[in-house]
C-alpha cells in the first residue's frame, strides 16, 4: 500500500506550526525531507508530521531546535514529557475545549482578578497545548489587545495592566535562557528605540526569531541609536528588530529610526514592528522594512536566514 502524503496546509493543520517555520526548520536543520512532486510541492508523511510534532515539544520545553533536530525520534519521545507538568490542576478542562479563544477568556479573567499564580499556569500549559506561535499569536497577543483597550476605556485599572503585563514579560522573557544556535546561524539584535518603554514586542519578537534558529541579542528598551548600532556591528547581526507602540508618528521616534538606519552597515536589514510601526513606514528609508504582525516577521526572517 502506497504510503499517504499530505500537503502543507494539512501540516499546519496537524502540528499547530505555520508554514515558515516548517520550511525554515527543513532548509537550516534538515528536521524533515519531504517528497517532492513534478512542480516542486512538498508532500508529507505521517511520520514527517509526528517527527515535527515531537520537534516542536521538545522546543516548547526548552531545548533550541538547533540541539534536537539531530535526535531520532525514539530520542525526541524520551526527552520531553508528552503533556502538561505532573500535578498541575486542570485549569482549562477537558482536552476538547482547549482551544486558544478558551485560553485566552482564562487568562483575561486572570488578570481582572490579579490572578498571576494563574495567569503563568495558563501560559505554561496553552504552550503545550496549542505550541508556542499560536500561544504567542492568538492568546498573548489578544490578551494584551484586550487588556489595553479596557484599560483606556476605564473598565481595567492600572494594577490590572501592570500584573498583566510583567506577568506575559516574565514568560516570554525565559525563552533567551540556554538558548543554542549554531555557529552558522544568522544574528538578529532586538530593542526598542529610545523613548520608547514598551518591550513585550520585542519579547515576542525574540521568541519567534529563537524559534526559526536564529541567535539573539536582546537589549531591552530604550537605547540609543548608537548603542544598538554598535551592538549589531559588534555582533555582525545579519538583522536589527525593533518595536515601536507608542506614540504614533513621533518626530522623536522618527529621527531615532532614521538614525540606526544610518548607523548601521548597508547589509545589515533594518525591520520596524509594532502598534504604531506603520506610522513611521512613510518615505521608508532603504533597507528598512516595517513588519506588519507576527507572520510578516516570520517571512523576512526566513528571508534574511
Amino acid at each position: 500500500m502506497n504510503e499517504a502524503l499530505y500537503p502543507m496546509r494539512i501540516v499546519v493543520s496537524r502540528t499547530g506550526m505555520t508554514s515558515h517555520l516548517v520550511r525554515a526548520w527543513e532548509r537550516r536543520y534538515g528536521a524533515v525531507v519531504p517528497h517532492r512532486t513534478g512542480t516542486n510541492r512538498r508532500l508529507y508523511t505521517d511520520g514527517d508530521i509526528h517527527r515535527l510534532l515531537l520537534l516542536r515539544r521538545a522546543v516548547e520545553h526548552g531545548h533550541s531546535i538547533s540541539q534536537v533536530a539531530a535526535l531520532s525520534d525514539s530520542e525526541l519521545e524520551a526527552l520531553t514529557p508528552s503533556g502538561p507538568p505532573r500535578g498541575k490542576p486542570a485549569v482549562v478542562g477537558p482536552v476538547e475545549s482547549r482551544t486558544a479563544e478558551k485560553y485566552l477568556e482564562l487568562a483575561l479573567e486572570a488578570s481582572v482578578n490579579l490572578d498571576a499564580e494563574t495567569l503563568e499556569e495558563l501560559l505554561s500549559l496553552g504552550e503545550v497545548d496549542l505550541g508556542r506561535y499560536t500561544l504567542i499569536e492568538r492568546v498573548i497577543g489578544g490578551l494584551l489587545e484586550k487588556v489595553g483597550e479596557l484599560w483606556r476605556k476605564g473598565d481595567l485599572r492600572s494594577s490590572q495592566e501592570h500584573l498583566t503585563s510583567a506577568v506575559v514579560r516574565q514568560f516570554l522573557g525565559r525563552a533567551i535562557t540556554g538558548q543554542s544556535a549554531p555557529d552558522s546561524a544568522p544574528t538578529i539584535v532586538l530593542a526598542t528605540p529610545s523613548g520608547q518603554l514598551h518591550e513585550i514586542g520585542s519579547l515576542m519578537a525574540m521568541n519567534i526569531a529563537l524559534m526559526m534558529g536564529w541567535r539573539v541579542v536582546y537589549l531591552g528598551p530604550d537605547l540609543p541609536a548608537e548603542e544598538i548600532a554598535s551592538a549589531a556591528r559588534q555582533r555582525g547581526a545579519r538583522a536589527v528588530g525593533l518595536s515601536v507602540v507608542y506614540p504614533s508618528g513621533n518626530a522623536r521616534t522618527r529621527l531615532e529610526l532614521e538614525r540606526v538606519r544610518r548607523l548601521l552597515p548597508p547589509e545589515t536589514a533594518l525591520l520596524v514592528g509594532g502598534r504604531a510601526a506603520a506610522s513611521y513606514a512613510d518615505g521608508e528609508p532603504p533597507g528598512t522594512v516595517f513588519v506588519r504582525d507576527l507572520e510578516d516577521l516570520q517571512l523576512n526572517l526566513e528571508r534574511l536566514g
